[in-house]
């Protein structure tokens, strides 16, 4: 570490599709503990009651991505802990979402992960003691220079990538200060086949990240993790 200066990675991960993957719907990944993801189509919406049992079992959703009329699909963590409840909120107008962000926040909950579509953005929440001292939303082109760009300088502000959203052209970021020095972010491009986005968040895990955020554009997965 040079001057201090903390080490940011972005990983492309580059898969050959067999036949069977490139038509039809998407899977739902192959994913085992701690990790969970569900994927609901546009036509059945989100099921709010198996996201509430799920979260009475001690999982904590950390990833959301809503890819207008085709799926929504949800990443969760087993954190072994429960929380009061949680949320979505839609917000078409950015220029409030300051003020929409800080009513949410009053009423005791935390921004879990961001998603953009169709010129909407959407935030799941989890109610939660856990309180933080600052967030910032932003979005780039999907570069790799903007991408370690951003990661780079939200870093030297003390902002910890906490969520991210793949609009295809640009990427969507939510960055959150936790008062904490020396925060890192990652983020990593995989597919889903077979098993390439378990080992993808077993290899980061062993690492010592946490996926903190889901992206989803196509057959192309995106996760932010952070440590």
């Amino acid at each position: 570490m040079k001057n201090s200066r903390l080490t940011r990675l972005i990983l492309i991960a580059v898969y050959v599709f067999p036949a069977s993957f490139l038509v039809g719907q998407e899977a739902t990944p192959i994913l085992s503990s701690p990790w969970l993801m569900q994927i609901y189509s546009a036509a059945d919406g989100i099921n709010q009651a198996e996201v509430t049992e799920l979260m009475s079992r001690g999982y904590v959703p950390v990833g959301i991505e809503i890819e207008p009329d085709a799926e929504t699909a949800l990443l969760f963590r087993n954190a072994d802990t429960q929380t009061a409840g949680w949320t979505l909120t839609n917000h078409t107008d950015l220029s409030r979402i300051e003020s929409d962000f800080a009513e949410i926040l009053r009423r005791g909950f935390l921004p879990m992960d961001i998603t953009m579509h169709s010129d909407v953005l959407s935030v799941i929440w989890i109610a939660t003691n856990l309180t933080m001292s600052g967030w910032r939303i932003h979005a780039t082109p999907k570069t790799p220079t903007a991408l370690q760009s951003a990661l780079s300088s939200f870093e030297d502000q003390g902002f910890t990538l906490w969520g991210v959203s793949d609009e295809g052209d640009r990427i969507w970021y939510l960055f959150v200060d936790w008062g904490q020095a020396n925060q890192q972010g990652l983020l990593t491009f995989t597919t889903n086949e077979g098993r390439a986005i378990q080992e993808t968040m077993q290899n980061s895990h062993e690492a010592g990240w946490t996926a903190n955020g889901l992206g989803i554009h196509g057959r192309e997965y995106l996760f932010a993790f952070g440590r």
